[in-house]
């Protein structure tokens, strides 16, 4: 505006100016004008060279805050901007879960290939022995370590059987603990929000995102990420960036730690062979 006032009438000043009717036409005028070019320039992608030299990473910050201020209000008010942006939500949700679930089920099946014979020894007792389809009570720590070591690949070999399935948190965890005993137990423990990914999207996979008594109940532990009191029952969930990022940071974070788990125990042996 003031660039507009020097731009009509030559000069500025700090006091309160008042213009004539035609004065002022002709600087809302040219007002307009300028907010005009700004506004090209920025679905341009352009950016004064001068600006950027002054400002730095904060001119870049500063975009950023306008352009998600600019997104929230055309999701505020129109319809189709919303189910965009809640779609683009959903999507990283969804994706988020399949990268941990897939990641999870390689580590583990490649974890019985390379890794130590007790790992092999306790997934064969769990999913392998005949023992353990019956109502005979499965082995001690100490038979276990007492067994021969199954075989090499024997996770590849077990993972073509599909007698261990990765469909699910629950699942997943539970291989994992009879594997690698307390160390994932503890992983889990560390990062419980990884329920709240597998809730959230259980919903959307399931549900197109309307809660159901099972995201109800896995979702109370979780009152601050998942907004629990503003969710009810057959109602659409609640959700938006600050927790998508929640949900997709745990599901790298826990997948980091078991990587690096697994990584620190088979690395040495390698080494040693």
């Amino acid at each position: 505006m003031d660039y507009a006032v020097f731009k009509i009438t030559g000069k500025l000043s700090t006091r309160k100016r008042r213009f004539n009717k035609k004065t002022n036409s002709a600087i809302h005028r040219e007002f307009l004008r300028l907010k005009k070019a700004e506004m090209r320039r920025w679905f341009a992608g352009k950016e004064d060279v001068q600006t950027r030299l002054q400002h730095g990473a904060e001119s870049i910050q500063t975009r950023l805050q306008q352009g998600a201020s600019r997104i929230e209000g055309m999701a505020a008010h129109q319809l189709g901007s919303s189910q965009s942006v809640q779609a683009l939500l959903y999507a990283v949700v969804t994706q988020s879960w399949t990268a941990f679930e897939t990641l999870t089920a390689d580590l583990w099946f490649a974890a019985l290939d390379h890794g130590l014979p007790e790992w092999r020894k306790r997934a064969f007792v769990k999913y392998d022995n005949p023992i353990s389809d019956s109502d005979q009570p499965l082995l001690n720590e100490a038979e276990v370590d007492d067994l021969p070591d199954p075989q090499k690949a024997y996770g590849s070999s077990l993972r073509q059987t599909g007698k261990v399935p990765f469909q699910g948190l629950r699942k997943i965890i539970a291989a994992y603990k009879v594997v690698f005993r307390k160390k994932a137990e503890t992983l889990f423990e560390q990062n419980k929000a990884i329920h709240a990914l597998a809730a959230v999207r259980h919903v959307i996979a399931h549900k197109s995102g309307v809660a159901d008594r099972k995201y109800l109940n896995a979702s109370k532990e979780f009152p601050e990420l998942l907004q629990f009191t503003k969710v009810k029952l057959d109602r659409p969930i609640p959700i938006n960036g600050e927790l998508v990022r929640e949900l997709q940071n745990v599901a790298i974070h826990l997948g980091t730690e078991l990587l690096l788990h697994i990584d620190s125990v088979i690395a040495p042996r390698r080494k040693r062979n």
